[in-house]
């Protein structure tokens, strides 16, 4: 188990482990571009090292961010990056399996709802038991499983902000629909343009009505730097 610190902002930093999963730009864009206000209360389903709950607490300043963690470790990993930031009046991470959600959780209790989930099958060559595959495999954990659990915990007329790859999205869109989850926005991410959509970035409102919007944003010019947008949110 090798730790690092990773900077977030100037200010704001995460634990991350050699020997776990690495968050991802998924997760930062996410974070970003899910529309979080001062007044709410959010979930953040898998929420890993944390980065996630750090970046809608200090960039968009929600009012209470709470992150469900299935492995302990990473859990107790991200605890101590909440208290290195002074953040934990503002987060608390709970370990804990989103399937066990009604155990874990009151429902209807969230007003908006964040998750980067594990989307990767088959054998990649991680070992079944690391923390590395429980992050990015889903299991015995199904997609179905974190939505279920965002609508289960959100207030009606509530949002979910999920990013996911894009070859998955229609199973994405059936899944929340079944789970009464409305998309109304999709955001269509590009590596580079001449790469093509590698993943999307959906919000869905429970009990909303129908009416779907989309974006696009492309992260990398042709020379492989970062487009002016994608600067403005990482600032």
């Amino acid at each position: 188990m090798s730790e690092f610190v990773t900077f977030l902002t100037d200010d704001y930093k995460v634990l991350q482990d050699d020997d776990g999963y690495l968050f991802s730009a998924d997760s930062v864009l996410l974070a970003n571009l899910a529309k979080i206000g001062k007044d709410d209360t959010v979930l953040d389903l898998g929420s890993g090292s944390g980065v996630m709950s750090i970046l809608v607490s200090v960039k968009k300043g929600a009012k209470k961010v709470v992150g469900v963690e299935i492995d302990s470790c990473t859990a107790e990993m991200s605890r101590r990056s909440v208290k290195m930031n002074h953040l934990d009046d503002k987060i608390q991470i709970v370990t804990g399996d989103v399937k066990d959600v009604k155990a874990l959780l009151t429902a209807g209790s969230f007003d908006k709802a964040i998750c980067n989930p594990p989307y990767f099958g088959g054998d990649d060559g991680l070992e079944k038991t690391s923390q590395r595959a429980v992050a990015r495999k889903q299991g015995d954990c199904t997609l179905n499983d974190f939505v279920f659990a965002a609508s289960y915990a959100l207030k009606n007329g509530g949002d979910f902000f999920i990013v996911y790859k894009a070859d998955r999205l229609v199973e994405l869109i059936t899944t929340l629909h079944k789970n009464g989850l409305e998309p109304k926005h999709i955001t269509y991410v590009y590596p580079k343009l001449s790469k093509g959509v590698d993943t999307v970035i959906i919000s869905a409102k429970k009990g909303g009505k129908l009416g779907l919007q989309s974006s696009t944003l492309i992260l990398m010019d042709e020379e492989g730097k970062y487009t002016e947008k994608v600067k403005e949110l990482y600032r």
